[in-house]
């Protein structure tokens, strides 16, 4: 079939705004194409590659014949090779026509699925590709097309970029025919498009890096125990007997264990997970994560931080500045208490972690509030890349200082002749 559009997407970001995005998307294309054949608008693969070096039937026919290519730009998206495949044959078949015609024809057309802050940084084949336009709107821009979906006062917002994304798909498949790859290749013979730099490094000199850390996350989840809790607090849905990491923030929303909500991150990133156990000696432990290169994860609870000595190991935190950590503090919109209280629990957070705000607010490395389960994963997932390339950068330039002669020797003093 001569598909309209290719919907290319990672597996895992799958889910019902992602599937009501597509069918309102082809609904769009149809009505404004006059295309009479509705399973020829778009391609949805709801399959997946399966691991082999043959590309699914179905999915390679749709690659050579869709005729614009439309991907949700996630971090997710970015880490899956299969997805780097399917963007590579796409260009492949523009610089083919592009070598034919003399002209690029701009058929792939990036979504930013998730907010811009959340992607890692593009790989060079799809950083010059536009994905933010005027007339996609600004809340687009700023939240990503599936916060839109989901908050209902966006709908008209959402319902806007859905139809200029499909009058920019039908104005470029009118004006160019874009053909199949005479030959395609097997998957396995297929670069992913988003891992061609690692590739081409593999052989280049690196510097030494002696510690597998930015590998490894360390968990820190400041929550007490629902006995230590009834004290400050009436509501103590959220506290279990243990405190820390079996405290599930956003109940009854979303009944989940806040460990269990970061290991799913953790996992789907192929990170290694583990975590430390509150303690006086905080700070020592974070002094040495830090030497060991390793990502540090303190989930915050706004209640723990009424608790005397809570605070003051935290203001510790504060006044230092370390690049391997990050701060992730929830904030559960449906906890009425919560919110009688939300002017002193703002204030307690802004006495603890003052210099951080301040230095930090609104980047990667301090997120509060975090009012949902998912913005809380997307929130994490961020931070995990962003902090793991600055820990890569430090280890860079230790390494390259390592490896510099000085080039001024120093003056000796006393009588020569």
């Amino acid at each position: 079939m001569n598909y309209w559009f290719f919907f290319s997407y990672a597996r895992l970001d799958r889910d019902d705004f992602l599937k009501k995005f597509f069918e309102d998307l082809k609904a769009s294309v149809r009505d404004l194409s006059g295309e009479l054949d509705e399973d020829e608008v778009g391609f949805f693969d709801a399959e997946g590659i399966e691991p082999g070096a043959q590309w699914p039937e179905t999915l390679a026919g749709a690659l050579q014949s869709s005729r614009a290519f439309v991907s949700l730009f996630s971090p997710t998206y970015f880490q899956k090779e299969y997805c780097g495949k399917e963007w590579t044959v796409f260009c492949q078949r523009q610089e083919q026509f592009a070598k034919e015609h003399g002209v690029a024809p701009g058929l792939i057309l990036p979504v930013l699925w998730m907010p811009e802050s959340s992607l890692p940084k593009l790989p060079p084949s799809v950083g010059d590709i536009q994905y933010k336009h005027d007339d996609f709107g600004a809340e687009y821009a700023k939240r990503g097309l599936k916060q839109l979906i989901k908050i209902s006062k966006f709908k008209d917002d959402y319902l806007a970029f859905v139809e200029a994304l499909a009058g920019r798909i039908v104005a470029a498949v009118k004006g160019h025919g874009l053909p199949p790859l005479p030959n395609l290749p097997s998957l396995d013979k297929i670069p992913s498009a988003f891992h061609l730099q690692a590739a081409a490094q593999a052989d280049a000199p690196l510097l030494p890096i002696t510690s597998p850390g930015p590998r490894y996350v360390q968990f820190v989840y400041v929550a007490e125990n629902n006995s230590r809790m009834s004290e400050l607090r009436k509501k103590l849905d959220g506290y279990g007997p243990e405190g820390g990491k079996d405290w599930k923030p956003f109940t009854p929303a979303v009944n989940r264990f806040v460990a269990s909500m970061a290991l799913e991150v953790i996992a789907q990133h192929d990170f290694f997970y583990d975590d430390i156990q509150w303690k006086d000696d905080l700070i020592e432990e974070l002094e040495k994560a830090e030497d060991e290169k390793k990502i540090v994860v303190l989930v915050v609870d706004t209640w723990t931080l009424n608790i005397k000595e809570r605070q003051e190991i935290l203001r510790k935190y504060d006044d230092r500045s370390f690049v391997n950590c990050v701060v992730l503090i929830p904030w559960n919109d449906l906890d009425e208490e919560a919110q009688q209280y939300r002017e002193t629990l703002e204030g307690l957070v802004k006495q603890v972690f003052f210099k951080r705000m301040k230095r930090f607010g609104g980047e990667h490395s301090f997120l509060y509030p975090i009012s949902s389960s998912e913005d809380f994963k997307n929130g994490l997932v961020t931070a995990l890349y962003k902090t793991r390339d600055l820990i890569l950068e430090q280890i860079q330039i230790e390494g390259l200082s390592r490896t510099l002669e000085p080039k001024i020797r120093p003056i000796m003093t006393g009588s020569g002749g």
